[in-house]
């Protein structure tokens, strides 16, 4: 069994049979989703796009992190007692293809075992690192 992290970009494409899309049946039905802001959720929103306009040029990635994406995901509230929670720099690890997967996520959004820790994640975002 192969380690993944000797995996290079197009190495991984190919083994896992990743490819670009121009439609995503389960985003388009996310995105079609309907929601009000209220007056908070709007200003939040609005300061992030306007600090992210203003300053993002310099930005590394802990930065984007904290200046803007923490305020998406604050207004979106995705935590639900005992359905879902948001982690950062959480492990994910798996095997795919008979291959070891192992990453320190930069944001997960995932059900929750009873002690907290995450269990069966629905969404990760990862910057992808050759490390």
């Amino acid at each position: 069994m192969e380690n993944f992290y000797k995996f290079r970009g197009e190495t991984v494409i190919n083994t896992f049979g990743i490819k670009r899309v121009k439609q995503c049946e389960i985003l388009s039905k996310w995105m079609a989703a309907q929601y009000t802001l209220d007056d908070f959720e709007e200003k939040t929103l609005d300061k992030a796009l306007e600090r992210y306009f203003n300053l993002a040029a310099g930005w590394n990635e802990e930065e984007l992190k904290m200046h803007f994406i923490s305020s998406v995901i604050s207004v979106a509230d995705p935590n639900i007692t005992d359905v879902c929670k948001t982690y950062f720099e959480r492990t994910l690890t798996g095997i795919i293809n008979n291959y070891n997967v192992h990453v320190i996520t930069d944001c997960m959004v995932a059900q929750p075992k009873l002690a907290g820790d995450p269990d069966k994640p629905y969404f990760f975002l990862q910057e992808f690192k050759q490390s």
